[in-house]
């Protein structure tokens, strides 16, 4: 049997690495489509494992330098794109890769990684917590919004397009820099930009895009694809969105939902408490359903819990279990004042108040409120009574993390 070995990929990989990626993602692309795209990452953030010349498994990740995070931002990155080839399946290529992923982010100084799971069950014995959720919402054509007080049509401008990378990228970059909802990213990379404003080849339908503006200033945008002729069911999906106000919200879903010759917008990656949820005239209508939206881990803890900010001052030592990076793993004493948190390592003979996994800290880590839960269902050991209590109140978050993009 060959050795496994990790190689450093580049663009002599490309076809290879496509190849590997229809195996787990497929698509109408074929391979030699794929291949003229443009590659969304850069090979510098890429992992391969390559039995001789064959790509046996590979992995990439986005950086994200500012992701936003309760009161404040810290640098990222996004893991996408992990595939392994089914010949090599159960031998361990995927702990290897992660393994090397995670230390790769703690020398890159990124303090969080993120990902989307496939399934659900395969990243937290990484150390990923499930940290936010969403609504897919079928909203039918016509619908009438409420609309936000004071709302004037006359602020907010409406232009219907083919998407184009060259002009539309830009307008995006905007908007999602200037957002604050944790844990929406930022696409910085020019191929990851225009990656996601590339339509599909014929006969797919072309990607259009609706940007909203309030004066001159990008406030909203929407990527969405028609139904075609022949689809009875008429749904419109929208893949990627953000609006940066109630206001913006209201311009951009009004205006899907009165397209011509659709029947169903369909807006996806909603967050829970998005204004466009309490905008709905009847939320049943638009069939709610709520989907496990990002998950996260934490790369460096006391760099990540003194980035955000907090609801509730707390002293509070924490063990936490985390095998993967034994940097973070241990007692560590967190005291918050002010909205701020300080964290270092617990003073020799210290008693842990309470004891959780890397994985359960990560879930609440970007404010999705899930501790006391998990301590009511035994997951969480508290040493001292009401500690997860507390700790849950200090890291939940007004505004529920989501990202109404995929990466």
């Amino acid at each position: 049997m060959s050795e496994i070995d990790f190689v450093r990929l580049d663009e002599g990989w490309r076809e290879r690495f496509e190849a590997l990626d229809a195996w787990t993602w497929p698509s109408s692309f074929s391979i030699e489509q794929r291949t003229r795209l443009p590659f969304s990452v850069d090979w510098q953030h890429t992992i391969g494992l390559a039995d001789g010349d064959r790509l046996a498994a590979k992995a990439a990740f986005y950086p994200f330098p500012e992701l936003a995070i309760p009161g404040g931002r810290i640098r990222a990155n996004g893991l996408t794109s992990v595939s392994v080839h089914p010949n090599y399946r159960r031998q361990g290529l995927l702990r290897r890769m992660i393994g090397r992923y995670l230390e790769a982010g703690v020398t890159r100084g990124d303090g969080l990684s993120m990902l989307f799971a496939q399934d659900y069950e395969i990243y937290g014995r990484f150390g990923f917590g499930h940290a936010s959720d969403s609504y897919n919402l079928r909203i039918p054509h016509g619908t009438r919004l409420i609309a936000p007080d004071g709302y004037s049509a006359d602020d907010f401008s409406i232009d219907f397009d083919y998407a184009d990378p060259g002009r539309d990228a830009p307008f995006i970059h905007q908007i999602q820099q200037a957002q604050t909802r944790p844990g929406t990213p930022v696409r910085e990379l020019p191929g990851f930009q225009q990656h996601a404003l590339t339509s599909e080849f014929a006969p797919g339908q072309p990607l259009r895009i609706l940007r909203v503006a309030r004066g001159d200033e990008p406030a909203g945008y929407a990527l969405f694809t028609r139904p075609h002729i022949s689809d009875r069911a008429g749904i419109a999906p929208v893949t990627d969105w953000n609006a940066l106000d109630a206001g913006a919200q209201y311009a951009l879903w009004q205006a899907m939902a009165d397209v011509d010759l659709v029947r169903i917008v369909e807006a996806q990656r909603v967050p829970v408490d998005s204004p466009l949820v309490f905008m709905l005239p009847d939320p049943r209508a638009a069939t709610p359903g709520v989907q496990d939206d990002l998950f996260a881990r934490i790369l460096d803890l006391p760099v990540c819990l003194a980035s955000r900010r907090y609801e509730a001052d707390l002293d509070l030592v924490l063990q936490i279990d985390d095998p993967l990076l034994p940097i973070n793993h241990g007692l560590w004493r967190m005291v918050i004042s002010g909205g701020r948190a300080e964290v270092n390592r617990a003073a020799a003979g210290a008693a842990a108040d309470v004891s959780l996994s890397i994985s359960q800290l990560s879930a609440a880590y970007l404010g999705r409120p899930v501790l006391a839960g998990m301590a009511r269902a035994d997951q969480i050991v508290e040493h001292v009574a009401g500690s997860a209590d507390l700790l849950h109140r200090a890291m939940s978050w007004p505004v529920q993390p989501a990202a109404t993009w995929v990466f």
